[in-house]
């Protein structure tokens, strides 16, 4: 039995005693059972009502603006493959911009995986991207490789785009 649940038998039983204890001392010829189930009564009526109002909520109707705070990308890259992204996947896709994005997204996911694998290998520093990409990345993930080699700069699906992120992620 759980404490409330003894603080209520225990409040019930007080209850009771307590109101026979003035009826007879008023010589109001209290009957025992009937004091103890009229406690009884009031005190599951309150109970219900207790229970139930601590999980009721005031209902708020007032509507919140959402407010869309972006935070300057740490860094430049980001918000040059955010840009380029976007371009990639919209559906007007006839624009300069559009034409050029599938390029970008592809050089900046070549120079994070160079980033990448610069950071786990020994590269010289002279090596571009495209050197250090052609020259360590086959052999580790081909189908990536084929991506960031690939002329032109195919157009990614998103499920693609998030796959290839994932394996330079993984590097």
């Amino acid at each position: 039995m759980s404490r409330t649940w003894v603080k209520r038998v225990a409040g019930v039983v007080a209850a009771a005693v307590v109101l026979n204890v003035v009826l007879r001392w008023m010589d109001a010829s209290p009957d025992p059972v009937g004091i103890t189930v009229l406690a009884l009564a009031v005190a599951c009526l309150w109970w219900l009502v207790s229970d139930l109002g601590v999980h009721l909520q005031p209902t708020e109707w007032t509507a919140h603006a959402v407010q869309t705070s972006r935070r300057p990308a740490a860094d430049g890259r980001l918000g040059v493959l955010h840009r380029a992204v976007h371009d990639t996947f919209d559906p007007r896709g006839a624009g300069t911009t559009s034409a050029h994005a599938p390029v970008t997204v592809q050089a900046v996911l070549r120079d994070a995986t160079a980033g990448r694998l610069r950071h786990s290998h020994a590269t010289g520093a002279d090596e571009t991207s495209v050197q250090v990409v052609r020259r360590l990345l086959p052999d580790r993930d081909p189908e990536l490789a084929a991506y960031l080699l690939s002329e032109p700069a195919p157009r990614p699906e998103p499920r693609t785009l998030d796959r290839l992120i994932s394996r330079i992620e993984a590097l």
